[in-house]
């Protein structure tokens, strides 16, 4: 960090997040335009659940049981929280269209942003703003928050949830997993069971990555059990202490209720149609035979599948990268979190017997995060040599066949998009291949010269370096190389120091990130010839931090590294 005259901090990487607040922007744009755009000539959405809301409006006694009609004779088939928000809209701008369909559509895009949020904290702005884009495009998503079902609602409540979850098992709190239970609580009040589809992620991410003992974190998880079914159930128990004569049928449900419902229609039926003796009615939703690339038939994967692929290869990719150890850290966590959701939905919806396929909003979310998360560990491999540098442009070409297979079944959109999209794709990945190739060709007719490495024991007396993270207290001109790659630089310097720098492999550790390559260069263990092999952005930013820096020594022992940068003619970052 360096500090200012103002006593104020900044990363010395900060410009190269400028590109982050205008693509942020445009990704919420994008967002609030695909959700709310002439939202207005979409209608009433449900006439069902629009019905609901008009008689809803008439008083108390129909607005708290959710009554269908103004009379109070049955019921919807869904819990109250999600029309009673719709309720509240229209009663404050009006019964119509927009004012039914808007709650859904402001959720859809604080999704979008949400999940920004999840996912940077993790993996960074890059996995972050394209999981955030991923979500705003899936079609699902965007289908299901220009309508008044209430599964934009719950999806929110279940990110934010994800937030609390994610927060409680980094520290090992209480109040941040009860909050969780809460909101998922909240979540059942809108789609009944559906919001317990995200269970299994959370606990799993609390049980194993919570910094306490075992036996806290499961009395932990037990009195966030409770939390859970004190919130899901307070109003379905209202119910069912209210006389029947003195509340509206339950609906959809076979005696009057509300456990029938929760249990029956909004349960077991959707897995197992006919499971459950008492519902009100069979289901009958076009969502193909269950098997195992159930999600890629015709009725399902244009909703949702169009990033399946590099989904699944970034949860493997980036599980591959990482190395496993207990306590697990903050991107640890989030790998189960997200891996967990994917993978117990994507069984759901591959077995499950009914269901309305825009249920399959609740996917996305982790579709959409696990693509970003790969996307950014697929772009690091790609800047660093080996054979998984070759992974990105190979997952771009794959992906664009996946989804010009899917478009062939609908060929109005095909005849345009499908162009379209193999062409970008196969356009990325060649100028990737090229700009990867041609630095590798120029290395190969470069002049032979000694190893640089072997300039270390020379120079090692005079450098060891001693990087530390206080807040820019170094002084006014003083900086340090933030993130992982400050460590690596560190560790690696004073492991040459003491081995002679004996091992080529040593050294080259340090070119995880650009400062650790432009150390080697300042500490003249190297010259910039040997990073000719790197992409040509990581060939800049290893040369301008070369440039503007300077490495000060007090003896032959013990060295301060500091790092001053020069923008327009003052001394600073």
């Amino acid at each position: 960090m360096a500090s200012d005259a103002e006593g104020r901090t900044r990363r010395i990487d900060a410009p190269a997040h400028r590109w982050l607040a205008p693509t942020l922007g445009a990704v919420l744009l994008i967002a609030a335009g695909l959700d709310i755009f002439r939202l207005w000539q979409d209608g009433d959405g449900n006439l069902y659940y629009a019905a609901a809301v008009k008689s809803m409006l008439t008083g108390w006694h129909p607005f708290f049981f959710v009554a269908f009609d103004p009379a109070g004779f049955i019921s919807v088939d869904k819990p109250p929280l999600g029309l009673w928000l719709q309720t509240a809209s229209a009663k404050l701008f009006g019964f119509h269209g927009l004012s039914l369909l808007l709650p859904q559509a402001l959720a859809g895009v604080l999704s979008v942003a949400l999940l920004y949020v999840l996912v940077r904290r993790s993996f960074g702005p890059l996995a972050g703003v394209v999981a955030a884009l991923a979500l705003a495009l899936t079609p699902i998503s965007v289908a299901t928050n220009r309508n008044n079902t209430m599964d934009s609602l719950l999806v929110l409540l279940v990110l934010v949830a994800a937030y609390a979850v994610s927060h409680a098992a980094e520290t090992g709190r209480l109040r941040p997993l009860l909050l969780c239970a809460a909101l998922v609580g909240l979540g059942f009040n809108v789609k009944m069971l559906q919001a317990y589809l995200v269970l299994p992620a959370f606990a799993l991410t609390y049980l194993i990555g919570a910094p306490l003992g075992r036996s806290r974190r499961l009395a932990h998880l037990a009195l966030a059990t409770v939390v859970l079914m004190v919130v899901s159930l307070s109003w379905a128990v209202v119910i069912e202490l209210t006389p029947a004569n003195d509340r509206p049928f339950i609906g959809s449900s076979g005696h009057n209720s509300a456990w029938d419902l929760i249990l029956g229609y909004n349960g077991l039926d959707r897995v197992i149609p006919g499971a459950f003796p008492a519902s009100g009615q069979q289901l009958g939703f076009a969502a193909g035979a269950p098997g195992v690339l159930r999600l890629l038939n015709h009725q399902l994967a244009g909703q949702v599948s169009w990033l399946l692929l590099p989904a699944i290869l970034g949860l493997v990719a980036a599980c591959w990268r990482t190395r496993w150890r207990v306590p697990f850290d903050r991107s640890q966590q989030a790998l189960v979190l997200w891996g967990t959701w994917f993978i117990t939905q994507g069984v759901f919806f591959s077995v499950a017997g009914l269901f309305h396929p825009y249920y399959l909003v609740m996917l996305a979310p982790a579709i959409a995060a696990l693509t970003g998360i790969g996307a950014a560990t697929l772009w690091r491999d790609y800047r660093r040599p080996g054979a998984r540098g070759w992974l990105l442009p190979v997952v771009l070409l794959t992906t664009a066949l996946l989804q010009a297979g899917i478009l062939a079944d609908f060929p109005a959109w095909s005849r345009w998009l499908t162009p379209a999209v193999v062409g970008l794709c196969a356009l990325a990945a060649a100028a990737l291949t090229l700009a990867r190739i041609a630095p590798l060709a120029h290395v190969e007719e470069a002049p032979q010269r000694p190893p640089a490495w072997r300039s270390w024991p020379s120079q090692g007396p005079r450098i060891v370096a001693l990087l530390w993270y206080d807040g820019g207290s170094n002084g006014p001109h003083s900086v340090v190389p933030s993130g992982r790659g400050s460590e690596s630089a560190y560790l690696t310097l004073v492991a040459c120091r003491w081995v002679g720098c004996k091992r080529h492999v040593a050294a080259r550790r340090c070119t995880e990130s650009a400062a650790c390559s432009a150390l080697l260069i300042r500490a003249g263990c190297c010259s910039r010839v040997a990073f000719r092999a790197y992409p040509l952005g990581y060939q800049r930013q290893v040369r301008t931090l070369a440039d503007h820096s300077t490495i000060r020594g007090s003896s032959t022992k013990t060295m301060e590294l500091r790092w001053s940068h020069v923008s327009h003619g003052k001394t600073g970052v």
